[in-house]
């Protein structure tokens, strides 16, 4: 079913589709407005939520199940993890710079935001390894 919602950034009327049975929460009704509009805040909107999971996709890469295809071993502890993603979140918003952990027996994770709007990830331990999310504008 598709249902007439206003954008949040833009008062624009856009169409979304939700499922019948599905009970709309008003940020739910703000996220699917935001997903369809078209407006320039919209469209940042969607652009910082794609850089955050890439970052945090990057972020998996470098200390999750993705770190032994990089030589290193995955960082096993979750709120390390949960700390991390959320500095992600924190620099594609703009309220932190950087980010670094030092993880026992781990290394060092540092996440930062690059010159060029990207979300840099790099993980030391002994060596190098540096992966970055893609500007969100």
């Amino acid at each position: 079913m598709t249902t007439e919602l206003p954008c949040p950034s833009c008062g624009q009327l856009v169409m979304c589709r939700v499922s019948a049975d599905e009970e709309l929460t008003e940020q739910r009704e703000k996220d699917l407005a935001l997903s369809a509009c078209s407006c320039p805040a919209a469209r940042l909107d969607r652009a910082e939520k794609a850089q955050i999971a890439e970052a945090q996709d990057n972020i998996n890469m470098l200390c999750g199940e993705g770190a032994e295809e990089n030589s290193m071993q995955p960082i096993e502890c979750q709120d390390v993890h949960d700390i991390m993603n959320k500095a992600a979140e924190l620099v594609a918003k703009g309220k932190i710079f950087e980010l670094t952990v030092k993880v026992s027996g781990c290394g060092t994770v540092k996440i930062s935001a690059g010159t060029k709007g990207q979300i840099k990830v790099k993980r030391t331990v002994g060596f190098s390894e540096q992966l970055e999310a893609n500007q969100k504008y």
